[in-house]
């Protein structure tokens, strides 16, 4: 399920928490600063409880980002 394509991959995962970033925000990309350091504290949380995250997590944050950027870029 977490390999490329499957329904926990990095990139289905982060594909959600971008939908879901963008719906809270109600699509105001001035919010973008804001779900970035919330996004970035879930996932320190996430990492403290449990010790560490796996490699398919860290990939999974990278591509939030760069999906919140390229959203931010967007015209």
């Amino acid at each position: 399920m977490i390999k490329e394509g499957g329904k926990l991959s990095a990139e289905k995962v982060s594909d959600r928490i971008v939908d879901f970033a963008k719906a809270i925000s109600g699509g105001d990309k001035d919010k973008i600063e804001l779900l970035k350091d919330a996004i970035k504290q879930g996932f320190e949380a996430a990492s403290a409880a449990l010790g560490g995250l796996p490699e398919v997590s860290e990939q999974t944050y990278d591509l939030v980002m760069q999906k919140l950027d390229a959203w931010m870029e967007e015209g």
